[in-house]
């Protein structure tokens, strides 16, 4: 796993922070593509995770991993070094798309008194399965629709993050230096 210390370049928040949630995928080449389709042969890649200040669309946490780990285990941990990197405020509202919406991180956020606007299933149950704060929140979602609830849940300042984590991914592929050796894919990120 790649750091990146932030805490010292982000400028201090105080009160409530709104933080958006998202991540990239980079292939490392396309060469014999057609194969790895063919075949479902998978060669591997990294993964850019990223969360931002809404309002200030300053970067708080990311994490680079490779294309194996998930969303939903990226999750919590870059909110933890999120609301470390703030120092004086409190994140109150994490913005995520659908890869988000899993039961751990709704407990978690619930735990932590944080609001979610996570993009939930159109299929999603209305009960609770485990989380009864993912089941009120599907119940917002459905009886509303997408788009009232995207529009009270400002949702479409989400692409802030989508639009730094594509660049920043950008950034982050022209530095990447892939090795085979056997069967281990190893990445060499210089910033």
């Amino acid at each position: 796993m790649f750091e990146l210390p932030l805490s010292d370049t982000i400028k201090q928040t105080e009160g409530d922070v709104v933080v958006a949630i998202d991540s990239t995928g980079i292939k490392v080449t396309n060469r014999g593509e057609w194969m790895r389709e063919k075949w479902r042969i998978h060669r591997g890649g990294i993964k850019v995770h990223v969360v931002i200040d809404r309002k200030s669309r300053e970067i708080l946490a990311m994490d680079v991993t490779d294309e194996t780990i998930s969303d939903e285990a990226c999750c919590i941990p870059l909110i933890d070094s999120a609301q470390d990197s703030i120092q004086s405020g409190t994140i109150r509202n994490v913005l995520g798309d659908g890869a988000y919406d899993h039961l751990s991180i709704f407990n978690d956020l619930e735990d932590r008194h944080i609001s979610s606007s996570i993009k939930i299933r159109s299929n999603a149950s209305r009960r609770s399965h485990g989380s009864a704060y993912r089941a009120e929140c599907a119940r917002e979602f459905l009886d509303s629709g997408y788009r009232e609830w995207a529009q009270r849940h400002n949702y479409g300042s989400r692409w802030s993050v989508r639009h730094s984590a594509v660049i920043f991914s950008g950034i982050i592929f022209f530095k990447v230096l892939s090795k085979q050796s056997g069967n281990t894919n190893y990445f060499l990120i210089d910033i």
